[in-house]
């Protein structure tokens, strides 16, 4: 008696539609068909995108900033120069900071008898011997504050040079260096009656004496033998 053969069961629509996905992948798989310049178009599209999106967010924050920057007004005929305000006893005096060639702290000083009472003395600065100088003393013809008695560590010698001229300037502490109008300074002989007029340009709002160093060497009481 012949074996009835066996039937294959019945496949539903969404079966076949399942296998002949498989199929097709299966076969593209085997011929190494992947579309790569789609996907390359595809990745340079994305990455230029988001370029655009930086570059953009970058221009904003650019203009912003500039938008928000404060105005401001240059006033014609206006500048600034670089002073150093040194502070001695009562006396705030600043020089053009061209001038001054080192600020270094005060170690030691040798007296010199018989020089006039505003050199201190002199100092080795660097390997170079300078007269050290207190201007409060010269500019208010001795109503200064007087000598030093000891070194004090806390005060420093300004060192300046004019023409031929190399000395030291005595100051209280450290001197503070920035940026001055020089029109602020004015001349006001009731105010600075107290100092040698003759080598001060003038004093501004807050007491400070702007110095005119190239007169000053040029005096006669104040030239001193440096050798």
């Amino acid at each position: 008696m012949t074996q009835p053969k066996n039937k294959k069961p019945a496949l539903s629509p969404i079966m076949r539609l399942q296998l002949r996905r498989m199929k097709h992948n299966s076969d593209s798989a085997k011929k190494g068909i992947t579309d790569w310049d789609a996907i390359r178009a595809k990745i340079a599209a994305t990455g230029q995108a988001d370029e655009l999106k930086v570059d953009t967010g970058r221009v904003l924050h650019n203009r912003a900033v500039e938008l928000a920057r404060p105005v401001e007004t240059v006033l014609s005929g206006t500048s600034t120069n670089t002073l150093v305000v040194l502070q001695r006893g009562s006396c705030q005096l600043a020089l053009d900071v061209e001038y001054v060639r080192e600020i270094i702290p005060l170690e030691s000083v040798t007296y010199v008898p018989g020089v006039p009472e505003f050199i201190v003395g002199v100092v080795n600065a660097r390997g170079k011997i300078l007269t050290l100088v207190n201007l409060e003393i010269f500019l208010r013809q001795g109503a200064g504050s007087l000598g030093l008695g000891q070194a004090d560590q806390k005060q420093t010698v300004v060192m300046v040079e004019t023409g031929n001229f190399e000395f030291g300037l005595l100051c209280d502490g450290f001197p503070v260096i920035g940026q001055h109008n020089p029109t602020l300074f004015k001349e006001s002989s009731h105010t600075i009656l107290d100092y040698r007029t003759d080598y001060l340009v003038g004093m501004d709002t807050n007491g400070v004496l702007l110095l005119n160093l190239a007169t000053l060497v040029t005096d006669p009481d104040f030239l001193v033998d440096q050798d």
